[in-house]
């Protein structure tokens, strides 16, 4: 499995999973430091690489592109680990994983946190018709709730929703 490391997260990641068996790199190694979120999923589609990222907004283009790849590891609370820390709970918790990022998933994990949601293959029109939603566009730094609205017609968070309160 190749593991392609997003911008906001460090190039040690990426070393420190090499160290630890796995194919990765850092979007720098391939010339995508400034590339948008759509051309770093569509390198990725086209060379077999699993995302891994802090950015919620790869959900949103996996719910509403209707690309069956590539699967997408969701680092949670990133901003609060170094990232020798951010590679050590990835490297603990990626064997347990792997089988369902090879069948195309969304996989969240943070300290404390591991889910596993596997992508469901429906156009973005199917599915908010479906619903009897309109279909929402992600486009770079949505609005969170576009993001966790794509999220949930992509079956990729919990059935429970949770309220401002």
């Amino acid at each position: 499995m190749k593991i392609l490391v997003d911008a906001n997260l460090s190039p040690i990641v990426a070393e420190r999973l090499t160290e630890g068996g796995y194919e990765a790199a850092h979007v720098r190694d391939h010339d995508l430091l400034a590339a948008s979120d759509d051309e770093i999923t569509g390198f990725a589609t086209g060379n077999g690489w699993v995302i891994l990222s802090a950015d919620s907004d790869f959900a949103s283009i996996l719910a509403f592109s209707g690309r069956v790849a590539p699967s997408l590891i969701l680092m949670r609370s990133a901003d609060k680990l170094a990232p020798a820390e951010q590679a050590a709970i990835l490297l603990a918790n990626l064997p347990a994983v792997i089988p369902g990022l090879e069948k195309g998933a969304v996989v969240t994990i943070a300290r404390g946190h591991l889910r596993v949601r596997r992508l469901r293959y429906v156009s973005s029109q199917r599915t908010a018709a479906a619903l009897g939603l309109a279909p929402v566009v992600p486009r770079p730094h949505a609005h969170r709730g576009v993001a966790l609205r794509a999220q949930r017609l992509a079956g990729v968070l919990d059935r429970r929703i949770r309220t401002a309160g």
